[in-house]
C-alpha cells in the first residue's frame, strides 16, 4: 500500500508540474555571459538549431543546438552598437539577421563555418525595433522609428520600399508564409496589414495599447497580436474582423507566435509568464511561470512540430519547452482509443461528465485540480463509464482532469467553467 501511495503522489506531482505549468522544461541556457535579457529567439527551419540575441551592452548572438542546449556559436557585436532586439533565420538558413536597436540590420552569411558578417544595412532611422525576412529569403522587412518600416532586398541591402505606417514605432513586423502579405504593429494601438509591397489591406483598430507583436498562422488566414493593453486579438485576415480577445495576462504582452498547425497560440508577457491558448476555444490551457521571474521578451514554436517552444526571458535565460502533454490533449484528432473526454465544455453551471469508456485497463482514480495545483475532488469507486461532476460551486477558470489507469498510465485533459 506505501508503494502504491507513493507512486499515486509522484503521479499527481507529475500531473500538476505538467498541466498546471502546462509545460516541461528540456533545457535552460543563457544569451550573454554576463547577466543580460534576451530579446530575441528563433528555431531554424529545420528545427536543428536556435538563436538568440542579447540585451546590452555589450550584445551577443548565439547559436545554439535544439535538441540539447549546446552552444554552436558565439559572437559579441561591435563594441559601438547597442541592444539586439530581435534575431531571425532566413530560408534554409542561409543568412542569420539581428536587428539592432540603434537603426542597424546585421546580415551574417550562414553558409559558412562560424557565420561571418556579411554586411550591415542601416534603416536610416534612429531606432529599429523588429525585423522578418520573406520566406525567400531575397527581402527583409524592418520595423522603425519615425513611423515607417522599410523594406530591402538580402544581401545588397538596396532599399525597395519605405512606408509610413504608423504614428511612432513600429514595434512589430511578420511577413506571412507565402510573402503576400506584412503585418504590422505599432505605438498608435494598431496592427495593419499590407500586401508584400506596402499597399495597405487592413487597418485593425481594437487595441488600447501599443501593439507589440504580431503573428500569422502558416495557412495565412488568422493574424493574433498582443499589446501593451494586455491582450491577444485574433483576426480573420481576409475580412480584417475580430475574431476574438484572449484575457488572462497582467502585464505588457511582448510576443506572440501562433503554433505550426494553427491550433495555437503561445503569448509572453511582462508578468513573467508564458501562456499558450486554443484558437478554437479561446481558452487557455497551458502556463509556464518561472520561479525566479523575468519579463518574457520573445517566443517561438519549433517548426517540426506543436510541442517544442523556446522562450527568451529578462533573466538572460534561453529556455525549450515540450508542451505536448497540453497541445496533444487540446489537438483535433480522429484518434479517442484510450483518451478521455470532457462535456459540455465549456460549463455554464451545474454537471459536467467525464467519459472514461476508452480507458481500455479500467480507472483507480480520477482527480480535479484547480489552475494552482490544488486538489478540487478526487474519486475513487466507478459505477459505470460515465463520471458526472457538479461545478456549481466552482469558480470561474480552467480545471485539469487527472485520469490514473490500472494500468499506472496518466491520462490528462481540461474543461473550463464559465
Amino acid at each position: 500500500m506505501k508503494n502504491n501511495y507513493k507512486y499515486l503522489i509522484l503521479n499527481l506531482l507529475l500531473f500538476v508540474t505538467i498541466k498546471v505549468n502546462g509545460q516541461s522544461t528540456l533545457w535552460t541556457n543563457t544569451c550573454h555571459p554576463d547577466v543580460r535579457a534576451t530579446y530575441g529567439v528563433s528555431f531554424s527551419q529545420d528545427g536543428s538549431q536556435i538563436l538568440s540575441g542579447s540585451e546590452c551592452h555589450e550584445a551577443r548572438i548565439r547559436i545554439f543546438d535544439a535538441l540539447n542546449g549546446t552552444i554552436l556559436w558565439d559572437y559579441l557585436i561591435d563594441t559601438t552598437l547597442f541592444c539586439v532586439q530581435g534575431v531571425k533565420f532566413s530560408a534554409g538558413a542561409q543568412y542569420i539577421g539581428a536587428i539592432e536597436e540603434t537603426g542597424n540590420f546585421l546580415l551574417f552569411d550562414n553558409t559558412v563555418t562560424p557565420p561571418t558578417l556579411a554586411g550591415t544595412i542601416p534603416t536610416g532611422t534612429f531606432g529599429s525595433l523588429s525585423a522578418s525576412f520573406n520566406p525567400s529569403g531575397t527581402k527583409v522587412a524592418i520595423g522603425c522609428s519615425s513611423n515607417l518600416f522599410k523594406i530591402f532586398n538580402v544581401p545588397s541591402g538596396t532599399l525597395v520600399s519605405s512606408i509610413s505606417a504608423h504614428t511612432g514605432f513600429v514595434w512589430s513586423i511578420s511577413y506571412s508564409a507565402d510573402g503576400t502579405k506584412i503585418a504590422t504593429g505599432g505605438d498608435d494601438n494598431k496592427a495593419k496589414i499590407w500586401d508584400s509591397t506596402g499597399v495597405l489591406i487592413h487597418n485593425l483598430n481594437g487595441h488600447t495599447g501599443d501593439v507589440l507583436g504580431v503573428d500569422f498562422s502558416n495557412d495565412g488566414s488568422i493574424l493574433a497580436t498582443g499589446s501593451r493593453d494586455d491582450k491577444i486579438k485574433i483576426w480573420n485576415v481576409a475580412s480584417g474582423t475580430l475574431i476574438s480577445t484572449l484575457t488572462g495576462h497582467t502585464g505588457d504582452i511582448n510576443c506572440v507566435d501562433i503554433s505550426p498547425n494553427g491550433q495555437f497560440v503561445a503569448s509572453g508577457s511582462s508578468d513573467s509568464t508564458l501562456r499558450i491558448w486554443d484558437l478554437n476555444t479561446g481558452q487557455q490551457i497551458g502556463l509556464f511561470s518561472n520561479p525566479n521571474g523575468g519579463f518574457v521578451y520573445s517566443v517561438n514554436w519549433s517548426p517540426l512540430n506543436n510541442y517544442t517552444l523556446v522562450l527568451g526571458n529578462g533573466l538572460g535565460e534561453v529556455i525549450s519547452l515540450d508542451v505536448q502533454s497540453i497541445t496533444s490533449i487540446n489537438e483535433t484528432s480522429n484518434d479517442v482509443a484510450n483518451n478521455i473526454s470532457i462535456y459540455p465544455n465549456p460549463v455554464t453551471n451545474g454537471l459536467v461528465k467525464i467519459n472514461i469508456e476508452n480507458v481500455i485497463h479500467g480507472v483507480k482514480q480520477v482527480s480535479i485540480f484547480d489552475i494552482n495545483g490544488k486538489v478540487i475532488q478526487s474519486i475513487f469507486t466507478f459505477n459505470n463509464q460515465i463520471v458526472e461532476l457538479n461545478t456549481s460551486n466552482f469558480s470561474k477558470g480552467i480545471y485539469f482532469v487527472n485520469v490514473i489507469g490500472n494500468d499506472n498510465i496518466v491520462r490528462a485533459s481540461s474543461f473550463n467553467v464559465n
